[in-house]
């Protein structure tokens, strides 16, 4: 790691800047973001830490900007590992947005770090949430056509509301990785999408304040596109019309749901990536890892008393 870079996309600010921090106490990272400003002052932050640390504005939606943050690290050094945290939450953006970011987003980045990465490891952030949503037929046929110029069109069809699109952009996350395993290995490449839990940084913070509607997403339920069947009964069962979103994924202030009892860190994500590198987990890709303290496992199924 300490020969090598990495990149981390929205790297300036929330969990992308935490690990940013964390990864570099152990080599060099190039950072990409929005914002000329936040990019140089999460730079210089990182630098006064003793971080060797560069830095370039980018836009996911944008596959040439995500090029030319490749082609710069590629002149400083080799990338050891591309790592993508860009991503907006249904608290702070709707579902058109939603799904150019996350969605779009993904691709663009699967795309531009394709051959950009010998040996090394392709990291996407997905989302506990993205678990909730069971993807219909018609999904797999329009995330099977990724490139297709009304992908996000077609996306934006399939759900009704900023939070459904939040559950559905997260699985395509964990789904397009699996799908690009083949792909990347080609040239060497490990790639692996992670779902954090609970985790404390400023976003989660956010989403676990954000009350949602319950009624907002009850059809998705009884239609079957949303939850589970341990899920779906918890939240047929409340009387209150309001569900908190840490009930469901973001930080849980009361640690309910979570085998560990507790929420998780951003060294902890950062640990996770950096046994990833590890030359003893090369036979390890297309998997998505799931660093939420066995909040999946809970709502996935009945625990055993």
């Amino acid at each position: 790691m300490k020969e090598k870079i990495a990149i981390i996309i929205g790297g300036a600010s929330g969990m992308g800047f935490e690990l940013a921090k964390e990864l570099g106490e152990y080599g060099m990272v190039f950072i990409g973001d929005l914002g000329k400003d936040r990019v140089r002052d999460a730079v210089n932050e990182l630098r006064m830490l003793g971080i060797n640390a560069y830095g370039q504005t980018c836009d996911v939606t944008d596959i040439s900007s995500l090029h030319d943050i490749a082609q710069a690290a590629t002149e400083i050094g080799c990338i050891g590992c591309a790592i993508n945290t860009a991503g907006v939450a249904f608290t702070s953006a709707d579902a058109e947005t939603i799904m150019k970011v996350n969605t779009l987003g993904t691709v663009n980045f699967n795309n531009a770090f394709l051959n950009m990465v010998p040996e090394g490891v392709v990291v996407n952030f997905a989302s506990m949430s993205g678990w909730m949503y069971n993807p219909t037929n018609e999904d797999y046929d329009i995330w099977n056509e990724p490139n297709a110029d009304d992908f996000v069109e077609k996306c934006i069809g399939m759900v009704e509301n900023a939070f459904v699109a939040y559950c559905y952009s997260k699985r395509f996350v964990i789904y397009h990785t699996m799908a690009n395993a083949t792909r990347f290995a080609q040239n060497g490449t490990r790639i692996i999408s992670i779902s954090p839990g609970s985790i404390e940084t400023p976003m989660s913070q956010q989403e676990s304040a954000a009350p949602i509607g319950i009624d907002s997403i009850v059809g998705e339920i009884e239609q079957g596109r949303l939850g589970n069947m341990h899920e779906m009964t918890r939240l047929n069962s409340m009387t209150d019309q309001t569900v908190k979103t840490r009930n469901i994924g973001g930080v849980n202030s009361t640690t309910e749901g979570i085998p560990l009892g507790r929420n998780g860190y951003p060294e902890e994500i950062a640990q996770t990536i950096l046994h990833l590198m590890d030359h003893s987990l090369s036979y390890l890709t297309g998997v998505d890892i799931s660093v939420d303290g066995g909040r999946l496992a809970s709502l996935l199924t009945k625990q055993i008393a």
